[in-house]
């Protein structure tokens, strides 16, 4: 979103990013808009390796975040092409037709699938999805567009050779090319065009016109060339997650394309068994190739998403994804209830599986970051598996294995200091201990779950022998003496006081200037610039990374 006020708003940031709860869905691009709005910095880091989302921000040109307070009016509506406009009324018809069927979060899960609207399912069923590893089937991407392009070229070319006339004076082959074409580019308009997508559409292209022109194409040249092209366009995509999720999959299902390869000779019940076993193998590789991104992104990483997905992707491929396309179809004749009600049945299956993963021990455990070294290691790794066809693979697969030993063989930080000095915890043999009781917060959870913490602890329940406290301070004893101020103290107090470093939590109240330069002085103002600090006490020496 873009600021066109300038005496509302006099040094605008070139883009804001804003939720809009009430009235969104008669919002169109490039509509002028008034709302009152509360607006907020890019997240700060809580952790040195946490995502940097002023990072993110700063490439996407986003100055602030934030939510809009009551409904957004329309001062001008946007001046679009009939075309665009077309597209925006179709998507609006189809999500009025699917709720009009079905309701809950089976309509949202639909409205995913067909025009790639998440917004009406509820948080409790996104969260047990994306536990599960079921997230993919719900974003509009490579799955959607591959099944899109193969849909329209096996219907079109079945429809074409009842024609005995068509079938032996065309080539119908490059007749179903190309209405793949464009039966999958309509479908990514009416999805709204999400990036993925888009970047999933250049691949179907490549691979249609690869069929129209009777060339045999080289798939892993395409995926390397597609990447090179969208990284040459956008540089910043490299740091993307979704752009490194994305192009790994599709990495590692062009890699196992051989095993596609069936004899002819093959009966029905093996062809099925043998797509199974690809589903299973293809689905626990792909989630071994991604686990290094999702570990340094997320700390968190999905174990049993494999049996989820060899549930769910052939439910979803034989039978959602076709009806919804059958569905699309019979709107255009109003007689698409039965179709959606059939469909529906086939989400309502989906929605289980995703449940019952979700809910099953260790579905998806917490874990350390991988460094960015890991990450590097990572890469090379895969590319060299998938990419080379001698020994260098063997390289490949130490490298790709190495690249987890980085998530352990990182220092965790011995003291840590809350950005905002609210707290600060200590890191020893009892685990992380808090400085105070703490209310259950994502902040905790997130403190806790860096370090595989399950309970929560705090210095009153933990006493721990090298910290003295009383209610203005704490002096640490852990290698080096380190007084923390909670609230204001004396002067003479802590000029008096024998300490190697001093640091502030008050937010309040300056340091004296008694403290002498050969001190270590971690101040309000190094808070303000820096964030949270952290110690790493190593042989009697004092390290300290912070957040920015």
């Amino acid at each position: 979103m873009k600021i066109k006020d300038r005496d509302v708003f006099p040094n605008p940031p070139p883009k804001i990013s804003l939720n809009i709860i009430k009235n969104f869905s008669n919002l169109k691009v490039n509509d002028v808009i008034a709302f009152r709005a509360m607006l907020q910095p890019p997240k700060a880091k809580e952790f040195p390796d946490d995502f940097d989302f002023n990072f993110d921000a700063k490439f996407k040109k986003i100055g602030a975040y934030g939510f809009v307070i009551g409904e957004a009016k329309i001062m001008r509506e946007a001046e679009i092409s009939r075309f665009e406009d077309w597209f925006l009324f179709l998507r609006e018809k189809i999500r009025s037709k699917i709720s009009t069927v079905i309701s809950g979060d089976e309509a949202a899960m639909i409205s995913a699938f067909l025009i790639g609207d998440q917004n009406q399912i509820s948080k409790d069923m996104m969260s047990k999805i994306r536990n599960s590893g079921l997230a993919h089937l719900l974003s509009i991407s490579g799955f959607h567009l591959s099944l899109a392009s193969a849909i329209c070229f096996v219907v079109t070319r079945f429809i074409l050779s009842r024609r005995e006339y068509l079938a032996l004076h065309f080539d119908l082959k490059k007749i179903a090319a190309i209405a793949a074409i464009f039966g999958t580019y309509f479908y990514l308009k009416i999805a709204a065009s999400p990036l993925p997508a888009q970047r999933a559409f250049v691949m179907v292209i490549l691979v249609l016109i690869a069929l129209f022109v009777g060339e045999k194409i080289n798939s892993k040249r395409a995926v390397m060339t597609a990447a090179f092209a969208l990284i040459l366009l956008n540089p910043y995509a490299v740091f993307n997650i979704s752009f490194q999720l994305t192009f790994t999959a599709i990495l590692i299902l062009v890699s196992c394309e051989n095993l596609k390869k069936s004899d002819q000779d093959e009966n029905f019940l093996w062809r099925f068994l043998r797509y199974f076993w690809q589903i299973i193998l293809i689905s626990i590789l792909i989630q071994i190739a991604t686990a290094p991104f999702l570990i340094r992104s997320f700390q968190n990483v999905t174990l049993l998403g494999f049996v989820a997905n060899i549930l769910a992707i052939p439910l979803a491929s034989f039978v959602v994804m076709p009806l919804g396309f059958l569905a699309l179809f019979l709107m255009i004749f109003g007689a698409e209830k039965y179709c959606l009600i059939l469909m529906s049945k086939a989400v309502f299956l989906i929605e289980k599986i995703a449940v019952f993963v979700a809910d099953l021990n260790f579905s998806s455990v917490a874990s350390p970051a991988i460094s960015s070294f890991g990450i590097v290691l990572a890469i090379i790794g895969l590319l060299l598996i998938c990419l080379t066809q001698s020994r260098l693979r063997f390289l490949g697969v130490t490298l790709f294995l190495l690249s987890f030993s980085t998530a352990f063989i990182n220092q965790k930080p011995d003291i840590l200091f809350e950005g905002r000095q609210k707290f600060f915890a200590i890191n020893g043999k009892d685990g992380l201990v808090f400085s105070k009781n703490l209310r259950p917060s994502k902040q905790r959870e997130h403190w806790m779950k860096k370090f595989g913490e399950v309970k929560f602890k705090s210095l009153k329940n933990n006493p721990q022998k090298e910290i003295f406290c009383d209610e203005a301070k704490c002096l640490i004893k852990k290698n080096q003496k380190i007084l923390v101020l909670l609230k204001r103290n004396k002067t003479s107090e802590i000029c008096q006081n024998d300490f190697d470093v001093i640091v502030n939590l008050t937010s309040k109240y300056k340091l004296p200037e008694c403290i002498t330069e050969s001190k270590i002085k971690i101040d309000n103002i190094n808070f303000y610039q820096k964030g949270g600090h952290f110690f790493y006490l190593k042989n009697g020496n004092l390290q300290i990374e912070t957040t920015s």
